[in-house]
């Protein structure tokens, strides 16, 4: 559990995700699937990094 905190919490904060809702997150992946930390992290960083995409590729052309 804290590896996947540890791995994600930075991005999981740029995203608007509370730290009760990214425990959620983690904890219910971890039931389901039996991933460890490291791998829970590691996907949560790449998937929200992925659904912020859009927005900071829209932030970038407004500077120009």
């Amino acid at each position: 559990m804290i590896e996947a905190v540890a791995r994600s919490a930075s991005v999981a904060q740029d995203a608007s995700v509370s730290f009760e809702e990214l425990l959620g997150f983690i904890t219910a992946i971890k039931q389901r699937t039996g991933l460890g930390g490291a791998t829970i992290g590691q996907g949560l960083k790449t998937g929200l990094t992925r659904l912020q995409l859009p927005t900071r590729i829209a932030e970038l052309k407004a500077l120009g």
